[in-house]
């Protein structure tokens, strides 16, 4: 009887031990934590962002004197319209038209005496035909006098046409078709190359150069013939359209941005050179990129990181992150598509930890997202 109750009681210990495993394992499944996944995607979404830009003119230069002189008379004055080659000014400069009329009386000069020699060699040379009448000796002395006023002449018309070119820069000319944005000389004004003001500030405005500096984020999105929208602070109803003529192709290392410029049609004068632009850019990846949800993106004060699970652990994979459209966050590291995250992540789900996953409907979750 004895016997019996022993092995009575071994087995209930047993039987307690064996219970107390099972409920010891179930209590370590039910402690695991249960995370939801999704699957990283490849996208390629188009979005628009908004950037600061200016509006410049099309050309725009400043005028100043090439001969020194006194302002004689000043035809234009700010916001005159002039066309290209049209006198803005003139200038009065009399040592100049004296050096003009020099330099022709010396062309003058040395085309009479290159008649006279051309004259005196022909004659020669008709003489010297007769034997004995004339020596060789003399015929080429004639010959080279000819030649040296005819290099004369040559060299004295050169300097004429200097001069007279010098004389033309007494009119001061518009370069290109536009409107004067600044004067500042009157008559009887001493004026000259060393002026430390342009004497006229001319711009053309009928077309304006939209510039803009793309964040190095997005310079590789930018295609050919890129079309725009922008607004201005004084027509804020107004929308305007441009295309995109040039770029730098290269970062401006002030400002981690690329310049571009749209040219935009200005022709009925609305838009003014100066004015502050809020441009509307579209982007696109020229290729699909990986995107996760942005609540699967850890961004610690250390590192930026996603969760994967693998094996029933996580596994803290560092990222960089690009563009964010739509709740969803483009990513860059270790990682491949079709790779499981965990869909909220947080610093509290350690690197390591044991996990129970539950996957989500991914394929809807993104769709859903990206409307």
């Amino acid at each position: 009887m004895k016997s019996f109750n022993y092995v009575f009681a071994f087995a209930l210990l047993l039987f307690a031990a064996a219970c107390s495993k099972k409920e010891q394992a179930h209590e370590e499944k039910k402690s695991k934590d249960t995370v939801e996944t999704v699957l990283i995607k490849k996208m390629q979404p188009s979005r628009s962002i908004a950037l600061p830009g200016d509006l410049r003119p099309w050309e725009t230069v400043n005028i100043q004197a090439k001969v020194k002189g006194y302002v004689r008379t000043v035809n234009t004055d700010r916001g005159s319209f002039v066309k290209k080659g049209q006198v803005l000014a003139a200038l009065e400069a009399p040592e100049l038209k004296a050096q003009l009329a020099e330099a022709l009386a010396k062309v003058e000069d040395f085309k009479s005496k290159q008649i006279a020699s051309k004259l005196t060699y022909t004659r020669m040379l008709q003489t010297s035909k007769t034997q004995g009448a004339i020596a060789a000796n003399e015929l080429d002395i004639a010959k080279s006098k000819m030649q040296v006023d005819s290099m004369q002449v040559l060299s004295a018309t050169a300097s004429y046409h200097a001069v007279q070119e010098m004389v033309n820069y007494l009119n001061i000319t518009a370069p290109f078709e536009g409107i004067v944005v600044e004067r500042t000389i009157s008559p009887g004004e001493l004026v000259g190359p060393d002026r430390a003001k342009p004497m006229f500030i001319l711009e053309n405005s009928q077309t304006l150069r939209l510039t803009l500096g793309v964040p190095e984020i997005y310079s590789g999105q930018l295609k050919s013939a890129q079309a725009v929208t922008f607004k201005v602070t004084a027509l804020p109803e107004k929308v305007f359209h441009a295309k995109l003529s040039r770029s730098s192709q290269t970062l401006d290392f002030s400002i981690r941005s690329m310049m571009v410029e749209f040219d935009v049609n200005n022709t009925d004068h609305l838009l003014k050179a100066g004015m502050y632009a809020e441009v509307t850019l579209p982007v696109e990846r020229s290729m699909p990129t990986l995107f996760v949800p942005s609540t699967a993106v850890v961004n610690s004060t250390e590192r930026i990181f996603v969760i994967q699970v693998i094996d029933g652990k996580t596994k803290w994979i560092d990222v960089k992150t690009g563009a964010q459209t739509n709740g969803m966050t483009e990513i860059f590291g270790g990682i491949e598509e079709g790779q499981p995250v965990v869909a909220k992540a947080t610093e509290e789900l350690r690197d390591g930890n044991e996990v129970v996953t539950k996957a989500v409907q991914e394929e809807v979750a993104i769709r859903q997202s990206v409307k």
